[in-house]
């Protein structure tokens, strides 16, 4: 996930289906204060909304996935 400096955008990866074939593509999600504002398909598209130079890598700490039993 992506973070701007001032912590009101977030960008994030995502997996979704494609509307004219139904095949899985990548996307990204914008968000502004906590509230998704568009679904990108790439990042020219984020950028008309977010200046990428302010977008800081923010590591997301994920637990551990639970051994199968």
């Amino acid at each position: 996930m992506y973070r701007s400096r001032d912590g009101r955008w977030t960008v994030e990866h995502m997996i979704g289906t494609a509307a004219e074939d139904g095949r899985p593509r990548d996307l990204l999600r914008v968000s502004h204060n906590g509230y998704q504002v568009a679904v990108c398909r790439s990042v020219d598209e984020v950028a008309e909304l977010v200046n990428l130079a302010d977008l800081e890598l923010v590591e997301e700490h994920r637990r551990p996935l639970a051994p199968a039993s």
